[in-house]
């Protein structure tokens, strides 16, 4: 599929379908009828060049019209932009006329303006193949939308779930408990918030690797055109970094205390986090903050391989932290229960001994 689409705004806008289609049908009256201005059966060479050039530019400035005529229904998908097609087609209307000038000694008149007919007809097919002209149709349906409610009264809603690991326990009787379980460190959330993080940045990352498939010049307007959804996602990524970062950094709150060798594993996640997610997403975003960020052309090409490396980086480093930091919470909370007076865990091992059934009705009834 292609990025680009190409918008003519030869006229002005906001004109009345019918008026552009009307003077699109104008211009290639007067493009035709420019071959006829003072013909003659030896014009001169000056004479003819100065014409051909006349319809040349008529040809040139109709096809533009009747293309902005087209754009009332259709939408030209070309990634090329549609003046070089335009005035590649008013040339090749022009050469095909002199051919059939040059063929009429030669050949029957019918048979001459039959060939040259069909010539044109089929640069301006090519023309149209170039373009990409799309018929957009939007269509709107309501849906009615159903809550389900779905009661389960199998013979394994009785019976406890006996594999929960000691983290399963911990967070589940923490919820179900009312305040009797509080946990010092809860890490998920922070692996959570990275996991939804990378994948925000990785939508970045594949549309700048689009990117290099255009033109440099394609590229610069593409980059413009998006810069404050960019800066806004890697503003936005950066302030996410650094709230983690935070619950991070805070101190164990509880009934434990948090081993040193733990207490350092998080300290080195907390130290990547910053210097490799961070650090890198708050330089994105200072290089796109300004609105005219992308007008520099020279320092286009460097800056957008930059970006590329500042996002790549940083989701490379939130794929390789995210799986740590889940296993460290889990290793937190196995810490976090050993640590528990005896008291507290025959509480969790109550809560998780519960049949399902009784767990569902905790949780949907409190």
């Amino acid at each position: 599929m292609n990025l680009a689409v190409q918008h003519i705004k030869i006229l002005p806008e906001g004109l009345p379908a019918a008026l552009v289609c009307a003077l699109a049908t104008a211009g290639v009256a007067v493009w035709i009828a420019a071959h006829f201005l003072g013909r003659r059966p030896e014009p001169r060479r000056l004479r003819a060049l100065a014409l051909a050039g006349v319809c040349i530019a008529v040809g040139f400035a109709a096809l533009l019209v009747a293309a902005q005529a087209m754009q009332q229904w259709v939408v030209l998908a070309t990634s090329w932009p549609l003046w070089p097609i335009a005035l590649a087609g008013s040339f090749a209307v022009e050469a095909l006329l002199r051919l059939y000038g040059a063929e009429r000694k030669t050949v029957p008149r019918a048979a001459g303006a039959t060939l040259a007919a069909l010539r044109i007809a089929l640069a301006l097919l090519v023309l149209l193949t170039l373009a990409q002209p799309v018929f957009v149709l939007e269509e709107e349906h309501a849906f009615r939308r159903y809550v389900a409610v779905l009661a389960d009264s199998s013979a394994s809603m009785q019976v406890p779930d006996t594999h929960l690991s000691i983290p399963e326990k911990v967070r589940l009787a923490e919820v179900l408990s009312a305040g009797a379980v509080a946990r010092p460190y809860r890490l998920e959330t922070v692996a959570r918030e990275l996991e939804s993080l990378s994948s925000r940045l990785a939508t970045q990352r594949e549309w700048l690797a689009m990117l290099q498939e255009l033109t440099p010049d394609a590229r610069g307007r593409y980059l413009k055109g998006r810069r404050k959804e960019l800066h806004e996602t890697l503003r936005t990524a950066e302030e996410t970094a650094r709230r983690q970062l935070a619950v991070l950094g805070e101190t164990p709150k509880g009934p434990t205390v948090v081993p040193a060798d733990l207490d350092k594993a998080v300290a080195e996640m907390r130290d990547q986090l910053m210097r490799q997610v961070s650090d890198r997403l708050q330089e994105g975003a200072a290089a796109t903050a300004a609105e005219n960020a992308f007008e520099n052309a020279e320092a286009l090409p460097e800056l957008e391989a930059r970006l590329r490396e500042i996002i790549r980086g940083a989701t490379d480093a939130l794929d390789k932290l995210t799986p740590a930091v889940h296993e460290l919470s889990r290793t937190l909370d196995e810490t976090y229960y050993a640590l528990l007076p005896e008291e507290q865990q025959a509480a969790i091992e109550s809560v998780a001994g519960q049949t399902r059934l009784e767990l569902a009705r905790q949780v949907l009834f409190g």
